[in-house]
């Protein structure tokens, strides 16, 4: 299988990353897995990607340069 990493582009991308939401993407203590939450973290700067095995989401990946690097 092929392991493929999509930029969201839009807020409809950003919804269909967030409709993934499997108990692996809301561990994290600091941080709110629901639609706002992720928007507003995309709205600060960072880039939001999704990691598709085949057709199916298996991680949320937030990226953010430091400087325009």
């Amino acid at each position: 299988m092929k392991l493929i990493f999509q930029k969201a582009q839009s807020k409809q991308d950003i919804k269909n990353v967030y409709e993934y939401n499997i108990d692996a993407f809301s561990e994290s203590p600091d941080f709110n897995w629901n639609l706002n939450e992720i928007q507003k973290e995309v709205l600060a700067g960072w880039d939001l990607y999704a990691a598709y095995l085949g057709e199916e989401v298996i991680a949320a990946i937030f990226l953010k340069k430091e400087n325009g690097q």
